[in-house]
């Protein structure tokens, strides 16, 4: 991932990359110390079923002064923005 954050010695934040996967995958997640490295005892799964969909966008035009657009739309998640 990218952008680790290690905010205490039990805890690790950071961003996954895309994946072109078709169906949910199952990764390995490693996390390396120097010379240290251990493997999670449990994989992170890519869930491809919540794909984000787009259903609307009003208004459909504004002006070169800017706007409010408001997305409708399914399964955008909380960090969507």
């Amino acid at each position: 991932c990218t952008s680790p954050v290690v905010s205490d010695f039990s805890l690790i934040s950071c961003t996954v990359p895309l994946t072109t996967a078709l169906s949910n995958t199952q990764v390995d997640v490693i996390v390396t110390s120097g010379s240290n490295t251990t493997t999670s005892l449990t994989q992170f799964t890519y869930d491809v079923t919540n794909t984000p969909s787009l259903t609307s966008a009003s208004p459909n035009v504004v002006t070169m002064s800017g706007g409010q657009l408001t997305l409708t739309g399914t399964s955008f998640g909380s960090g969507a923005i």
